[in-house]
């Protein structure tokens, strides 16, 4: 007896660890059979155009508006007969898991053996809007965001290169991974340590993943437009996303006037806060890297209008990646992912209900205000400190 609990002592950690992870699929599993309004609206009938159309063939058409690189997904769920709705889940589910892997191995990084890898990784399968995503909304959102999360992964270990390929990967799989480009931008006029060539390997890429619906039929141009008309898919401002244009009650005629406003808007933005980075003394470490790709995560959903409420995917993940890697800041992560959850429920279970998103964004705007200023402070402590004594 004595010789068990000693080894039950020696892999206590691991076997809680394994146990949660068991958990964490008990939960996505008993949430498979659910059908959203967006499966049966768009998943499942895309899955039904592409068997009822030649399987490959069908790509020649506009029948999403999705990316091909997704598309090519549902083709192979369709050529194997497999039942969609469990599959789309189980693909999103798969990578919820491997996201949960990738934070573990980068983190370890930084930490060795001690707990909080385990912890982060823990913390990203358990948190509700990652969970909701995949297993009962069934999206794809943690796909492009985990290989967005690889991208930087291998950006701080310097290989530069391969960064920009998976980033490319992500971009060609969803156009919101294009937040983070004003991050990659940053970099290299901050640091200069990659060559500029690089930024072309995102629309080679891009070009690579749509050459199989170009073969089968689809028009070139209709296939680089892609992103560029999902711009305009919704006529609404604010989407159940805790954006500043909650506050706005926008009438439709007056629709696109708000809506240049808002890109201009988020421009200048991003403007202002790579001005300030890239003019910052010294060089960026690991960390403030990190912590710069969360600034830009949050402020360009935030600022920029027609956001869905999954906009925010990329932010709550990198600030909980981030927030493990600093071990500070951990409000960020509880607030973002708290807020979002307020649209995953409004959307999942309320009937898109008001819960009150103007307040949402305020709160938002509080915390973007906060780590915006606890970031310029880092990135100028001399200047900060000069100008006090100035005082």
């Amino acid at each position: 007896m004595k010789q068990f609990f000693s080894l039950f002592d020696r892999y206590y950690n691991k076997l809680t660890f394994i146990g949660l992870l068991l958990l964490a699929l008990a939960i996505r599993l008993a949430l498979l059979p659910i059908v959203t309004d967006d499966q049966e609206g768009f998943l499942l009938p895309w899955c039904n155009y592409i068997r009822e159309h030649g399987g490959f063939w069908a790509f020649k058409d506009r029948f999403s508006d999705y990316s091909p690189l997704y598309l090519y997904y549902l083709l192979a769920i369709t050529s194997l007969n497999l039942d969609g709705t469990v599959a789309i889940k189980l693909f999103s589910i798969l990578f919820d898991f491997y996201t949960s892997y990738q934070i573990f191995k980068m983190l370890q990084l930084k930490w060795g053996e001690r707990i909080w890898p385990y912890a982060a990784a823990m913390a990203f399968l358990f948190s509700p809007t990652f969970l909701l995503n995949s297993s009962m909304w069934g999206q794809c959102d943690v796909i492009y965001a985990c290989v967005a999360l690889i991208s930087v992964s291998h950006l701080l270990r310097q290989r530069y290169g391969i960064a920009f390929v998976f980033y490319g990967i992500s971009f060609a799989l969803k156009f919101q991974a294009v937040f983070l480009l004003p991050f990659f931008i940053v970099l290299f006029l901050k640091e200069r340590k990659f060559p500029l060539w690089h930024f072309l390997l995102l629309p080679g890429i891009y070009f690579i993943s749509i050459v199989p619906c170009w073969i089968a039929g689809r028009p070139l141009i209709d296939l680089l437009l892609i992103y560029f008309n999902q711009m305009s898919t919704y006529d609404i401002l604010a989407m159940l996303a805790p954006s500043l244009w909650q506050w706005i009650p926008a009438q439709p005629e007056y629709l696109k006037l708000f809506a240049l406003a808002g890109i201009l808007l988020t421009t200048a933005v991003v403007l202002i806060f790579s001005w300030l980075i890239v003019k910052s003394p010294g060089h960026l470490s690991n960390e403030m890297t990190l912590k710069v790709a969360c600034l830009f995560l949050i402020a360009i959903p935030f600022s920029l209008p027609r956001m869905h409420e999954r906009y925010f995917y990329m932010a709550e993940l990198f600030s909980l990646v981030y927030a493990f890697y600093a071990l500070k800041d951990f409000y960020l992560p509880l607030i973002l992912i708290g807020v979002s959850s307020f649209g995953y429920v409004s959307y999942l279970f309320l009937d898109e209900t008001d819960v009150g998103f103007s307040y949402l964004a305020f709160v938002l705007l509080l915390t973007l205000s906060y780590f915006t200023y606890q970031l310029v402070k880092e990135l100028w402590p001399n200047s900060l400190l000069q100008d006090k004594k100035a005082l």
